[in-house]
């Protein structure tokens, strides 16, 4: 192979590594209090419900995380100032006082966490 031909493959390679890197880092970071709340304010797909309680770790044990007051309210306030979302989750029968925390998985959908 020429010296010209393994330069471009190298670039190639190069570049795909920092799409790669770019993609995780918007995945790691879509759960993050800030990016969550963005989200929320303007969010009009599907979503889960479920109970903090159900949570589990791979052992089948219940996991217990702290979560900081200021997120509760980030993820309420998000919620409210949403009105579409808002009336959706209330039609399910959640109050909005019982979510906790909110979760985007990797297809766009939200899981919101209830106490």
């Amino acid at each position: 192979m020429n010296r010209v031909s393994k330069t471009a493959i190298a670039a190639i390679i190069a570049s795909m590594s920092f799409v790669g890197a770019s993609k995780a880092e918007d995945s790691i970071t879509m759960n993050w209090p800030a990016d969550i709340d963005q989200t929320l304010a303007t969010f009009d797909q599907d979503f889960n419900v479920k109970y903090v309680m159900e949570r589990r770790d791979d052992d089948g044990h219940t996991e217990s995380i702290p979560i900081p007051t200021t997120h509760i309210q980030g993820v309420q306030a998000a919620i409210l100032a949403n009105e579409p979302l808002l009336l959706r989750l209330e039609e399910q029968g959640v109050n909005v006082d019982d979510v906790v925390s909110a979760e985007q998985a990797a297809d766009g959908s939200i899981t919101f966490w209830l106490r």
